[in-house]
C-alpha cells in the first residue's frame, strides 16, 4: 500500500517537482504550491502510471515516520493521560508535554503539519488529473484514483485538525482550525495569504471528501484505500463530533457488510500488530500502514513505547489509581496479558521500572523487524456503534451490550449481560473502548469530545500543537495557538 512501486520511480523527479515547495524543502511554507501550470502539468500526468505515482507518494507521506509510522500516535498519546510522566527526565521533547508548553523552535508537531500538507498537495495533483482528463483510462480506474486521493486529503486534514486545534466540542463555528486546502493553486492563488478555517468548515470538507470516496472507491483495493475505510473512517468524524445517528449508522455498514471480523483470542488481541509487508492484513483491520523491508517507517513508534531492556523504554504506561496499567489489569483480559510488559522481558524473573506496551514491537522480541500499523480496526467500529446507540437511546440495552461483548469475546473477557441504564451503558462502552485502543491515537481525543480535563488541563485548552514558525512567520494571516 505505502510503498513506491520501482516501476513508478522515473516519475517521482518530475512528482516533485509538480509539487513544488512542498515536496522539495521543509525551509519554505508546507502550504504554498507552485502552481503546476507552470511545469508542463499536463505532460506529468498523461497515463494513469504517473497519476498513481503522485498518490503512492502521498502514501508514503502518510507512512512517514513523522506522520501514521510515528510521530501521531506518539503526540496524541503525550497529549492524553495513558503515558507515565514520572519517568520523563529533563527539559525539552516528551517533557515539554507535562504542561503543554512548547517551543516553537522545536515544536514536536513541525513533521506532522508537513507530511500532511506534503499528502494533501498529492492528493489535489491526482483530484485534478481526474478532473480535467488528462489521462485515458476506464471509469472504474479513475474513480479509484480520484476515490484514494479524496480519502488521503480527508484523513491529514482530520489529524492535523484534530492535533493543531481546539476540538469540534468547544465551539467549532468559530475556534480556527486549520489552512482547507482542496485545489491546485494558481500563480496568483499560490502568493495570496489566507488565514485558517474554522474547525467546523474542516471537519465539514473532511465529510464530504469521504463521503465521496466511499461512492468511488472499491471495496477491495489491495493494501490501499477502500469504500469501507472512508465509512470506517466517517464513523470516527462523526463520533467526533457526537452525531451518534451519522456514526452509527456508517459503524453498522462497515460491520455487517464489510466482511471484516474479530478473529478469536488470543490471536485477535495481537495479530493486528504482528502483521509484516503487503498483502498482510489481520482480519479485524480495516486499513493500515504496510511496512516491510526496504520501507519501514515504524520503527520510531515501535521504539517509543517498546524496548526489549525495560530500562530503555522512552514512553512507559501510567500507573496507580485509575490509571491505564490498573485498568487494563483489572479489566483487560488477554490485552494486559499479551499486551502489557511488567517483568523484564530479557530476564522475566526482574520486575520492569515501569509497566510498559508491546503492542506497536512487531513480531519479534527485539523490535527490529518492520511491522504494519494499524490505523483502524473493527473494534472500534463495534465500540462506536454501541455508544451511539447507547447516547441515542431506542436501541435495546442488550443490543448495546452485545456489542461491548463482542470486543470482549476477542478480548478474553468474560461477557457483560447485567449493567443497565443509558448512563451505566455509555461508561461501559467508553471503559471498553480505553482498554481495547490503548496507545492508538484515540484516548486524547475522546477526552476532548466528552469535554474532559487531561491530567487537569482543559478540554478546551489552547495548548495545543503550535503552528510551525516557518508558515507564521511567511504568513501574517495564520493565527499561531495562543497556548492558554
Amino acid at each position: 500500500m505505502l510503498m513506491l512501486r520501482n516501476t513508478l520511480s522515473r516519475y517521482l523527479a518530475l512528482g516533485c517537482l509538480a509539487a513544488g515547495t512542498v515536496l522539495t524543502t521543509s525551509c519554505e511554507k508546507y502550504l504554498d504550491i507552485k502552481p503546476t501550470r507552470e511545469l508542463l502539468f499536463e505532460q506529468g500526468f498523461d497515463t494513469p502510471a504517473k497519476v498513481d505515482a503522485f498518490l503512492l507518494s502521498g502514501y508514503n507521506r502518510l507512512q512517514s515516520a513523522n506522520f501514521y509510522g510515528g510521530q501521531v500516535q506518539i503526540v496524541s498519546e503525550l497529549l492524553g493521560d495513558n503515558l507515565n510522566f514520572t519517568a520523563i527526565q529533563g527539559s525539552g521533547g516528551d517533557a515539554d508535554f507535562r504542561q503543554r508548553q512548547f517551543s516553537i523552535f522545536s515544536n514536536p508537531g513541525s513533521n506532522i503539519w508537513e507530511n500532511g500538507y506534503q499528502a494533501i498537495a498529492n492528493a489535489n495533483l491526482a483530484l485534478e488529473a481526474v478532473d480535467k482528463n488528462l489521462f485515458t483510462a476506464d471509469q472504474a480506474t479513475k474513480n479509484r484514483i480520484k476515490g484514494e486521493a479524496l480519502f488521503m486529503r480527508a484523513i491529514a486534514h482530520f489529524e492535523l485538525v484534530r492535533l493543531f486545534a481546539k476540538p469540534y466540542s468547544n465551539n467549532p463555528g468559530s475556534d480556527p482550525g486549520i489552512v482547507l486546502r482542496t485545489r491546485v493553486l494558481s500563480s496568483n492563488e499560490a502568493a495570496q495569504k489566507v488565514g485558517r478555517n474554522t474547525v467546523g468548515e474542516v471537519y465539514a470538507q473532511v465529510i464530504s471528501d469521504l463521503q465521496a470516496a466511499a461512492g468511488l472507491l472499491p471495496t477491495q483495493n489491495a493494501d490501499r484505500a477502500t469504500s469501507w475505510a472512508a465509512k470506517a473512517l466517517l464513523a470516527r468524524v462523526y463520533l467526533d463530533q457526537n452525531d451518534y445517528s451519522n456514526a452509527a449508522q456508517q459503524a453498522d455498514d462497515v460491520i455487517q457488510n464489510g466482511g471484516f471480523s474479530l478473529g478469536t483470542p488470543p490471536e485477535s488481541v495481537v495479530g493486528p500488530f504482528r502483521q509484516v509487508g503487503a498483502g498482510q492484513r489481520y482480519s479485524s483491520v480495516i486499513f493500515q500502514i504496510v511496512n516491510q523491508q526496504g520501507s519501514d517507517q515504524a520503527s520510531s513508534l515501535r521504539n517509543a513505547f517498546y524496548n526489549y531492556f525495560g530500562s530503555s523504554v522512552r514512553l512507559y504506561l501510567n500507573e496507580g489509581p485509575n490509571s491505564i496499567s490498573d485498568a487494563l489489569r483489572q479489566r483487560g483480559g488477554l490485552r494486559y496479558d499479551s499486551l502489557v510488559v511488567v517483568n523484564e522481558v530479557s530476564d522475566p524473573t526482574t520486575p520492569t521500572p515501569y509497566p510498559y506496551s508491546n503492542k506497536f514491537r512487531g513480531n519479534d522480541a527485539f523490535a527490529t523487524n518492520p511491522a504494519n500499523v494499524p490505523i483502524i480496526r473493527l473494534q472500534e467500529m463495534y465500540l462506536t456503534r454501541a455508544e451511539a446507540r447507547a447516547a441515542q437511546g431506542g436501541a435495546s440495552e442488550s443490543a448495546v451490550r452485545a456489542d461491548v461483548n463482542a470486543v470482549r469475546a476477542a478480548a478474553g473477557r468474560p461477557a457483560d449481560n447485567s449493567t443497565t441504564g443509558q448512563q451505566n451503558l455509555l461508561a461501559l462502552v467508553r471503559d471498553e473502548r480505553r482498554l481495547e485502543l490503548f496507545l492508538e491515537n484515540d484516548r486524547y481525543h475522546q477526552l476532548r469530545r466528552l469535554q474532559l480535563p487531561s491530567r487537569g488541563i482543559a478540554f478546551n485548552s489552547g495548548r495545543v500543537l503550535p503552528i510551525p514558525l516557518s508558515e507564521v512567520n511567511g504568513n501574517p494571516n495564520i493565527e499561531q495557538n495562543t497556548g492558554d
